[in-house]
């Protein structure tokens, strides 16, 4: 079955096929899109990746391939769609269904996307992640949404870096890609997310009339840290 997209204009419905794109009937703006021509294991399988000067190994990728996800943008939503997520660049591109092309779609014109099943079962349950710069103009990255509430929302942010790699030290052009993650939160009317330091001190301190919240800062280690962070905001936002 060819991949579609669904989008909403007003009240009208248009299907649009990713494999007609340039023959779609009507003249319908969809998206602004970069086509992609790599194999599509050279997305997320690829052994080395060359970036500048650097031989970079391993990959930068959250979502690799077939991720079932639902997308909403500027000009509508597309239910069920392949999605590639690179943690490098920030693009967010669907796959089609060959396998070899992708479309990569805007920072402006991609709001959020809800991530249904991934290929990795990093996500339980269905994940959203938002655009922050549609929040905070500058900070041009997708943050997967923790926790929701009347006074603060809770996200944590996906960065893929290039380190060096600990296996080729006779080779100073070698990186590897290392995923690194951080929370921020958002006070509600805000336009700002603060980035949350690994410490928790500024944290506590902020908020050390909230004793019963504390608690399960207090009691944070590496193994929990996105639970405790989840909970706490949690409480708050129900007081």
């Amino acid at each position: 079955m060819i991949t579609s997209i669904f989008l909403r204009f007003n009240l009208t419905f248009a299907i649009l096929s990713f494999f007609t794109i340039s023959s779609f009937s009507q003249n319908i703006p969809v998206f602004h899109i970069t086509m992609g021509s790599r194999a599509s294991s050279q997305y997320y399988e690829e052994e080395f990746r060359q970036i500048g000067n650097y031989k970079v190994r391993g990959n930068s990728y959250i979502l690799k391939g077939a991720n079932v996800s639902d997308l909403f943008t500027t000009l509508g939503y597309g239910v069920n769609m392949p999605l590639v997520f690179d943690a490098y660049t920030q693009d967010v591109s669907v796959m089609q269904e060959d396998k070899i092309r992708i479309i990569t779609l805007g920072m402006d014109e991609l709001d959020s996307f809800v991530v249904k099943i991934d290929s990795d079962k990093r996500f339980t349950s269905p994940t959203t992640f938002i655009n922050a710069s549609k929040i905070e103009p500058g900070k041009k990255m997708y943050l997967e949404r923790l926790a929701m509430g009347p006074k603060f929302g809770l996200y944590k942010g996906y960065n893929a870096e290039m380190q060096r790699a600990t296996m080729d030290i006779a080779q100073n052009n070698v990186m590897e890609f290392q995923i690194i993650s951080d929370y921020y939160y958002l006070t509600a009317g805000d336009k700002k997310f603060t980035k949350i330091k690994q410490n928790l001190g500024a944290l506590k301190k902020q908020f050390s009339a909230e004793a019963e919240a504390l608690k399960l800062l207090n009691n944070t280690s590496k193994e929990n840290i996105e639970q405790n962070l989840s909970l706490f905001f949690d409480l708050l936002n129900s007081k």
